[in-house]
């Protein structure tokens, strides 16, 4: 799976200083594709960001949380902009994929982001 297209179900929600954010018009059920967001800096575009989320729920101390997969894709260096820390600071170019859940944040490959999202039963 490459960069994720996005149809006449999204529209924009929010705009900020070098971001746009969009999501589904409607709410969808879980596991869905929640999200996507653009970053550009300079005129140039930085990285997308798509999230999906499978529903399910886990505790922490901070309360209840969500199982989360972030699927990141630097057009430039990671560290050239504000979100380097996704990538750890390093002068990433490329994919960038991050599974959170009960254990905390973990990298996953690029295949097994897509895995993920194949198990989950997301169609893209």
């Amino acid at each position: 799976m490459g960069i994720v297209l996005l149809n006449s179900s999204w529209v924009a929600f929010d705009t900020w200083d070098g971001a746009t954010a969009w999501g589904p018009k409607e709410k969808q059920p879980y596991p869905y594709h929640t999200g996507k967001q653009v970053n550009y800096n300079d005129d140039s575009l930085y990285c997308e960001i798509d999230s999906y989320c499978n529903g399910e729920e886990f505790e922490t101390v901070d309360g209840l949380n969500l199982v989360y997969l972030y699927v990141v894709y630097f057009y430039r260096s990671a560290r050239s902009g504000p979100l380097g820390g996704i990538a750890f600071n390093a002068d990433t170019l490329g994919w960038v994929c991050r599974f959170y859940d009960s254990h905390g944040g973990q990298s996953v490959s690029k295949a097994q982001a897509d895995s993920i999202i194949k198990a989950w039963g997301i169609e893209e």
